[in-house]
């Protein structure tokens, strides 16, 4: 089979497997939203998001090739998403706000989600139980609790973070794996506070 052919044949199996899935889930609800979904084909251009080229270049590009105006609406961008994330170990959670022009355009529509993690403003953080040894909370122990605010810091009791050097010290809404990662994540996010922090002391966690 020729590359050509193989290509082709990927096209097709790729098509026919969205068609399965545009089938199931168009026309229904979830949580008590419609749900409208739409086929992109393997061959048609990926709409709205088809600038991964450009964001790449953003994230291959020095700090100051990222000011230019070809990749500077790619670094706004990037900002008003990680406003609104926080970066644990092994979890991305982004939660809109009440403040932002962007999320008073699109308001959150699971207000009963939003209520039951209000008291701490995110997902929970995994907390050893009072009551079971070498166990932790569950979600609703944690909601039932008297707890107002999560305990410690995200990832506080993983075993593999060492919160001293692995925790933004700025926001403290994010777990770096690396202090290149540090590095660039506080370059793009907090340029202007970093000007006036002292130095990290030196990274000594093992991932």
């Amino acid at each position: 089979m020729s590359e050509t052919e193989r290509k082709e044949k990927e096209e097709i199996v790729y098509d026919n497997a969205v068609d399965i899935l545009n089938s199931y889930w168009n026309g229904k609800q979830y949580d008590g939203y419609n749900i409208k979904s739409t086929k992109v084909a393997a061959k048609e251009t990926p709409s709205p998001y088809n600038d991964y080229s450009t964001v790449k270049q953003y994230f291959d590009a020095g700090i100051k090739a990222r000011d230019s105006d070809k990749l500077k609406h790619i670094g706004q961008e990037y900002k008003l998403l990680m406003k609104h994330c926080t970066k644990s170990t092994n979890s991305l959670q982004f939660i809109k706000c009440d403040s932002c022009e962007h999320c008073r355009s699109h308001p959150i529509h699971s207000d009963k989600l939003m209520d039951f993690l209000k008291p701490h403003k995110r997902h929970f953080t995994p907390t050893p139980s009072k009551s079971i040894q070498n166990s932790f909370c569950t979600f609703l122990e944690l909601h039932n609790s008297k707890i107002t605010k999560p305990e410690g810091t995200i990832d506080a009791h993983c075993p593999s973070v060492n919160i001293e050097t692995d925790l933004c010290r700025i926001c403290k809404r994010y777990i770096f794996m690396s202090a290149a990662e540090e590095k660039e994540q506080c370059q793009i996010l907090h340029s202007k506070v970093t000007k006036t922090k002292a130095p990290r002391q030196k990274r000594t966690s093992q991932k």
